[in-house]
């Protein structure tokens, strides 16, 4: 039955890259089952973007088990990787601090750092891959946010680039929530062997402190290599595509709500009047 589990989530892995234009997609609501662990407390996994509560039940990815596969083996099994960093120690020497909520992934805690190996793509020759996903950062009991700042790593044998990810500037005490960003992976080759990382920034990574952060909705998309210049350079004169709380797109935000407006590369809260 293992087998039989771990094969299936595999082929749903290849099915989500079938879409014209889209190599790669998940959004991850294929971990129900492992999200509908109750512990022996009879605590249950928790939403924390969707309860705004930081106080949630979070399991360890590997602790939820359906038909003896853990969800850190589901997980992989799809083609992810998880990255792990304490105190100074190289990559894969710390405990676990990857965490489930329900259907997407939190990582991090104090002092230990963890990020996500992302599944092998293929971008096609004169295009460029446009990294989609859903993120937010933790809100401590103070109120005060986690200070994370991501980057997306591509690792092509020896030669690794850096992309830094759009800053979050979230009020300290704000509902936590989720904002939809992009990095368009420009100048670098993207295929089978190509390995692609996001985790928090170099500064970051490998110490101590809190830099915790909640991923959901990954989506990359091969786009014209012509148009790359313009989708980066012209994020002034770009159009404001506006979002709810919840992450999802609205075309027209009602007065009086406060929405998430992408424009460009860059994204902000806004009260909309």
């Amino acid at each position: 039955m293992k087998k039989l589990l771990l094969s299936a989530i595999a082929i749903c892995g290849a099915l989500s890259m079938n879409a014209q234009d889209v190599i790669f997609q998940d959004d991850f609501e294929w971990l129900a089952p492992w999200s509908a662990y109750v512990n022996d407390k009879g605590e249950h996994v928790g939403n924390t973007i969707g309860e705004n509560d930081p106080g949630v039940y979070c399991p360890y990815i590997h602790t939820p088990k359906v038909d003896e596969v853990s969800g850190q083996q589901a997980l992989e099994a799809k083609g992810y990787g998880i990255l792990l960093a304490q105190n100074g120690k190289p990559e894969g020497e710390a405990g676990q601090s990857c965490y489930l909520q329900v259907n997407y992934l939190k990582f991090g805690k104090s002092g230990y750092q963890s990020g996500l190996k992302l599944p092998s793509m293929v971008c096609p020759e004169g295009k460029v891959v446009k990294l989609s996903f859903d993120w937010t950062k933790q809100r401590q009991g103070s109120g005060l946010y986690d200070p994370t700042q991501l980057v997306v790593i591509v690792e092509n044998g020896t030669e690794v680039t850096q992309f830094p990810v759009p800053t979050l500037d979230i009020e300290d005490g704000a509902v936590m929530s989720w904002t939809p960003t992009s990095v368009t992976l420009k100048g670098v080759k993207v295929d089978a062997s190509t390995v692609i990382k996001v985790r928090p920034e170099d500064k970051q990574w490998s110490v101590s402190g809190q830099h915790r952060w909640f991923v959901d909705n990954f989506k990359a998309e091969a786009v014209d290599e012509a148009g790359v210049e313009g989708i980066i350079a012209d994020t002034e004169n770009a159009a404001e595509v506006y979002y709810n709380l919840q992450g999802v797109e609205i075309s027209n935000p009602a007065a009086g709500s406060v929405v998430i407006v992408r424009k460009g590369n860059k994204a902000y809260k806004q009260l909309v009047k």
